[in-house]
């Protein structure tokens, strides 16, 4: 019973952590903050802090595993082959719709990060993350590489990963107006128009 108390505690104590260096770095920037700031906003002293972090560095490390690790388990269950079967009908592909509900959810900590006062690495992680599903989808089918294009197999992923990561940023920034259900559906909807567009050409 013990155990299970101190261990509430110290989950208690790292999400309080995780929040107050979102708060600290929406406000002044990470490189501006120091150890004894996020301490002294999430009321508590530097000892408890180090009992947790090595380091400020440690701290925001863990916060973006944390988002990241989140972001990978959703993106992995979409297949936008299928996905794209779900344009004429204009009904939301429910993994995509997954992972806009997901971003929603973590929304302040992916808006601070990815903004001007956010880390550049993340957004790089981030588009990895991205960049390798859609190749895991890509590879898997033979028929997308008809093409006269060379490499298309590396392009074409690249080209996904920028158009979904736009659209997310763009949500984002404009406080996440639209739900997820619609964003899932936006985001086919363009590509769609893209290509009808393209094919009239």
């Amino acid at each position: 019973m013990k155990e299970k108390i101190h261990d509430q505690m110290v989950a208690g104590t790292r999400k309080l952590l995780k929040e107050t260096i979102i708060n600290l770095m929406e406000q002044k920037g990470f490189e501006s903050m120091t150890v004894r700031d996020i301490a002294s906003n999430a009321h508590l002293n530097r000892g408890t802090f180090y009992l947790h972090y090595r380091d400020k560095y440690e701290l925001m490390e863990r916060v973006q595993e944390e988002l990241l690790d989140g972001l990978q388990a959703v993106l992995k269950e979409i297949n936008i082959v299928k996905g794209m079967k779900y344009v004429s009908a204009e009904v939301a592909y429910p993994p995509l719709v997954d992972v806009f509900r997901y971003l929603k959810e973590n929304g302040r900590s992916f808006t601070v990060l990815l903004g001007v006062k956010g880390d550049p690495a993340f957004q790089k992680k981030m588009k990895r993350i991205v960049r390798h599903t859609f190749h895991s989808v890509f590879v898997q089918y033979s028929s997308l590489k008809d093409t006269n294009v060379p490499m298309f197999h590396e392009y074409m992923p690249a080209f996904a990963t920028s158009a979904l990561f736009g659209l997310i940023e763009e949500w984002l920034e404009r406080g996440m107006p639209n739900t997820p259900e619609e964003m899932a559906v936006m985001h086919f909807k363009i590509l769609n128009f893209i290509r009808i567009q393209a094919s009239r050409l």
